[in-house]
């Protein structure tokens, strides 16, 4: 899924086709409502203060890698959220 605001980048034609082509499912915000994208500009300020700015300049694959390695082994397992009590998602599962 790719999610997005309504930025004309993301409704451009060419982007939207090749999103089609790899049969990605588009979701775009509701115009003028800003909680609709909440979460996910929440999740991606916070990757890019604690995870991307210490990489400097980084191909595709090595991207790839790092998202992962952000996600499977900080943001689940370690990273404390104040929405679930200040405890891991993993861990706020686990008690629920």
């Amino acid at each position: 899924m790719f999610h997005s605001d309504q930025g004309v980048q993301y409704r451009a034609i060419e982007t939207l086709r090749w999103l089609r082509k790899k049969a990605i499912t588009v979701s775009m915000s509701r115009k003028g409502n800003c909680w609709d994208n909440a979460c996910s500009e929440s999740f991606f300020a916070q990757y890019k203060k604690e995870w991307i700015s210490n990489l400097g300049e980084v191909s595709r694959q090595e991207m790839t890698m790092q998202s992962r390695l952000y996600i499977d082994t900080y943001y689940n397992p370690v990273r404390r959220h104040g929405a679930l009590g200040g405890v891991s998602p993993i861990d706020f599962e686990l008690m629920n």
